[in-house]
């Protein structure tokens, strides 16, 4: 996506992948305090290592969907098992009741209470966030593809 390719759901293995790390890691894998320099990190593969407390198999599952090759990508083989594959790894097999989450049966494991659903004041946050993180997001897009735009685009685009 960074590189403005085509792609499919494996971008959605790829996003699993990073969900997996920093749930087990607390980190994101290619962080750095620049927008830009993550996005580098993202194209280049630089990721944190692993913390050795993290289990070989939660390792190379996590680095099963991080694979920058999409055709050795965990979810993405020729064969077209795509999330059938996912479910039969054994790390997910072992850790995960696919059936109490398909029928909403699996609680939770964290719920937020202080945050007021619907509430004019969590919107607002969550539009600020967002309008800040998609304006970084749009300068590290355009420096990573070199692209200028005129203020005219820029103008036209903020209509949508």
């Amino acid at each position: 996506m960074l590189l403005a390719r085509p792609y499919s759901f494996s971008v959605d293995w790829w996003q699993l992948g990073i969900a997996m790390f920093e749930m087990l890691t607390s980190r994101t894998p290619f962080f750095s305090p620049s927008m830009f320099e993550t996005h580098k990190n993202v194209i280049e593969n630089r990721r944190y290592e692993f913390p050795s407390h993290i289990s070989s198999l939660a390792r190379c599952t996590c680095m099963m969907l991080l694979q920058p090759n999409i055709k050795k990508r965990l979810g993405c083989s020729s064969t077209g098992q795509g999330a059938k594959e996912v479910k039969q790894n054994v790390w997910f097999k072992n850790h995960v009741n696919w059936a109490a989450i398909i029928e909403g049966a699996h609680p939770p494991p964290y719920r937020i209470n202080n945050v007021e659903r619907n509430s004019n004041k969590t919107t607002s946050l969550l539009n600020t966030i967002e309008s800040k993180w998609l304006d970084e997001y749009d300068q590290a897009v355009r420096s990573l593809m070199d692209v200028s735009v005129s203020d005219d685009e820029t103008n036209l685009l903020k209509i949508f």
